[in-house]
């Protein structure tokens, strides 16, 4: 079997570059493998090389960016608050979206359950707690 490119990577201008070179060796080994029937031991001796160069380039890129980022916020630092700000919105926004949809799927089973609930308990109105602590039915919405 022809020996993968098993050749140290070259800078080849950008980590990013690197990245997606180190990416294209692991994807055409894994191409080279269906073709070829080589023994399992190469096999994996052979991925375990690419795969952590693939890793080392990502670690790579991922320690650059990491350090761009401490260099806005040093320049910066209104900027990373403005960031963190957005990120709470869409995560407020994300939880009342859900916070929505258990109240739907509550007035739903409600709903479901009224003339099982109207049945057992005639005397309870609706809106009023039961034995159980339940609510019969939900009229406020989440604010």
């Amino acid at each position: 079997m022809a020996e993968p490119s098993l050749k140290p990577l070259e800078p080849t201008g950008t980590i990013i570059d690197e990245f997606e070179d180190a990416f294209h060796s692991v994807c055409k080994y894994l191409d080279q493998i269906d073709d070829k029937k080589p023994q399992m031991e190469d096999i994996k001796r052979d991925a375990d090389v690419l795969v952590s160069r693939f890793i080392d380039a990502g670690r790579t890129c991922e320690q650059y960016f990491l350090q761009k980022h401490i260099q806005i916020a040093n320049a910066k630092p209104e900027q990373v608050l403005k960031e963190e700000c957005n990120e709470l919105r869409l995560e407020i926004t994300r939880k009342d979206a859900a916070i929505e949809r258990h109240y739907e799927k509550l007035r739903s089973w409600q709903e479901t359950l009224k003339p099982t609930t109207a049945s057992r308990n005639p005397q309870s109105k609706p809106g009023q707690l039961s034995r159980t602590g339940a609510l019969y039915n939900v009229h406020s919405q989440p604010s």
